[in-house]
């Protein structure tokens, strides 16, 4: 699958050739897992001092890769707050070939 490429600004970014990036891949996979997560701390938690935060973000998180056609590379999702930045969960995807894929959520 190919998506357009956002950045951390959830900007989209122009490439080398002035147009639009895209990723694919399991550049894609973890940009919908960020991007998915992101939003639905948003929407939905909205603080890191709602009761079960991280624990409601973990469930998310494992229903999102659940539903991916990735779901079988996955070996854990994890999410625990951050303990030097305020309002922050920090997510950590591990693949089953040891490779971890992390990211904050805020």
């Amino acid at each position: 699958m190919i998506d357009l490429k956002i950045d951390e600004n959830y900007e989209v970014v122009i490439d080398h050739r002035k147009d639009l990036g895209t990723v694919e891949g399991r550049d894609e996979f973890e940009q919908h897992i960020a991007l998915g997560l992101s939003e639905f701390f948003l929407d939905e938690i909205g603080s890191t001092d709602v009761p079960n935060a991280a624990a409601r973000l973990e469930l998310y998180a494992g229903r999102l890769v659940n539903t991916s056609e990735r779901v079988g590379e996955v070996a854990s999702v994890t999410v625990e707050e951050s303990d030097t930045k305020t309002n922050t969960l920090e997510v950590s995807i591990v693949y089953r070939g040891g490779q971890t894929f992390a990211f904050d959520v805020n």
